[in-house]
């Protein structure tokens, strides 16, 4: 949200925030139809993908932060998330990983496509069975929960985690902390955002890295030109991992 903040300051335009818990089927209709904005930027595509692709048909000065899929509607920014998940297993399978777990809901599309960017590395190693998913919260207090409670109930501990976001990840270290188990010795995990966060936990996390700072300046460029009249195509943006002490 700084790095939107900034980048349209530099554009001449202020950034209006509301969040949204999409209840109404038509929220999205409501914001369009307001006569607020010149444009908006939603960050996130949860389960809505058919309600932007609904509203985008309409509504050009509509760009959206998030998974691509090729039959969509919408402009969108972010990263190869199914390479991105691809990534993640790689480096936990080559650091010896046999038994990862994936912590996420799927229902969104960019934790679904992640999670098959994994599965689809971990039947290259020949070793697809050894993948369990596991959904949890994107909140920090709730995914420490849903850790702790999974910890507390599970047979075989996994010796990988797969975290579908920083938050998450480092819910589960915290959690993984409390439970006296030692980062990267008795597991080793690995989030996805590559958060500046990332840098201060202990230990300091592995990530998959969606350089939020040119994907704030794709949503703004993008968003101008459309507020302009310009149809434009979404930009997919290759991810990087940062190996740090907690792989």
């Amino acid at each position: 949200l700084g790095m939107l903040a900034d980048a349209l300051t530099e554009r001449g335009y202020d950034l209006i925030l509301s969040r949204v818990i999409p209840t109404d089927p038509n929220w999205l209709d409501k914001m369009v139809d307001s006569g607020r904005v010149d444009g908006l930027i939603i960050i996130g595509q949860s389960d809505q993908s058919e309600t932007l692709d609904r509203v985008a048909a309409r509504y050009l000065p509509l760009v959206v932060w998030g998974a691509h899929s090729p039959d969509q509607v919408h402009c969108s920014v972010g990263t190869d998330n199914y390479y991105g998940g691809q990534l993640a297993a790689q480096h936990l399978i080559a650091t010896g990983c046999r038994h990862i777990a994936f912590f996420g809901d799927t229902k969104a599309i960019e934790f679904k496509q992640r999670f098959e960017g994994c599965r689809d590395a971990m039947r290259a190693a020949g070793n697809e069975n050894g993948l369990s998913i596991v959904p949890a919260h994107l909140v920090a207090e709730a995914a420490h929960a849903d850790f702790a409670a999974y910890l507390e109930s599970t047979q075989q501990r996994p010796d990988g985690i797969f975290a579908a976001s920083d938050v998450i990840a480092m819910s589960a270290l915290r959690a993984l902390s409390e439970f006296g188990l030692s980062v990267p010795d008795d597991l080793r995990v690995t989030g996805y955002d590559g958060l500046s966060l990332g840098e201060h936990t202990v230990p300091r996390l592995t990530t998959i890295n969606q350089d939020m700072e040119s994907g704030a300046r794709h949503l703004v460029d993008l968003l101008m030109r459309r507020i302009a009249g310009e149809s434009t195509e979404s930009v997919v943006m290759q991810p990087q991992l940062l190996v740090r002490k907690s792989s």
